[in-house]
């Protein structure tokens, strides 16, 4: 039994180890896009039994697709494009939430490169009703919303600029639940999306980028108790991210704590 299809049994048998399965497809078709795989033998060996599920069929063909340069559209694209779509069906019912997402991410992709825009429209407004009915809580698996999100900002020339305004509305209350629990990273993370998606829609982004000078801070804070060169690292960072658009006079405070922290990690050196 090959890997693949090893996981794929894993996977049956517990829903919660489909990132395994995830991984290994996510990898072989970045093989194959790479032409570190140049041969549909390969690939097919790799997957052990492409008519174990829809999900396998789907690999076996993008990957066919892939490597045929996309000149292969009946034998490749088209069946991949078919048997994704039953694969996310699947995978939402098993609640293998890792392969859905891949399956999505996929089928948006696929569909752009094939420039078919009506149904990768449909698609990337499926992308963010997932997101926001299953992950839409507090405690989610932020792994696959960072996916979904990349996925929609990779073709948010396509989708409509009501979709994208959900998307923002989303990143707020992500950002929202990491500031509830001081996640500086998960929080400054959304923000920097909410700033790529509002400038592309040529909204006023000043309050998202003073919230990550804020957030900084507060990091800063929180572990500068624990210790001011670990303080002046998180300064340190905040002056390279944020120094073009915060006030000058606040990044000349960072900037002379960050000294002041040297200074003194030098002579506690030298004793």
């Amino acid at each position: 039994m090959t890997r693949i299809l090893d996981n794929l049994s894993r996977a049956r048998n517990d829903p919660e180890s489909d990132y395994h399965l995830a991984i290994s497809l996510r990898n072989l078709l970045s093989q194959a896009r790479s032409g570190s795989i140049t041969s549909p033998d390969i690939i097919e060996e790799r997957l052990g039994d492409p008519n174990a599920s829809p999900l396998l069929k789907a690999v076996h063909s993008h990957a066919y697709w892939e490597l045929a340069n996309g000149d292969a559209y009946t034998e490749g694209a088209q069946p991949a494009l078919q048997n994704y779509q039953e694969a996310f069906e699947a995978a939402s019912e098993n609640e293998w939430s890792r392969v859905a997402v891949f399956c999505l991410s996929e089928l948006i992709t696929l569909y752009s490169e094939l420039n078919h825009e009506e149904e990768l429209t449909q698609w990337l407004e499926t992308a963010v009703s997932v997101l926001e009915a299953e992950y839409g809580d507090q405690d989610v698996h932020l792994g696959n919303v960072g996916r979904l999100v990349d996925t929609v900002q990779e073709h948010r020339h396509v989708a409509p600029e009501p979709v994208l305004q959900r998307v923002i509305n989303y990143l707020q209350e992500r950002v929202e639940y990491a500031r509830q629990r001081d996640a500086y990273q998960n929080e400054r993370e959304s923000l920097d999306n909410l700033i790529d998606l509002k400038a592309y829609l040529d909204e006023d982004t000043n309050t998202e980028k003073a919230a990550i000078a804020d957030s900084f801070e507060a990091e800063a804070e929180e572990k500068g108790q624990r210790s001011s060169m670990v303080r002046a690292s998180v300064l340190s960072t905040a002056i390279e991210r944020c120094e073009e658009f915060v006030d000058d006079s606040r990044v000349a405070e960072w900037k002379r704590e960050v000294r002041a922290a040297n200074r003194a990690a030098f002579r506690d050196e030298m004793r």
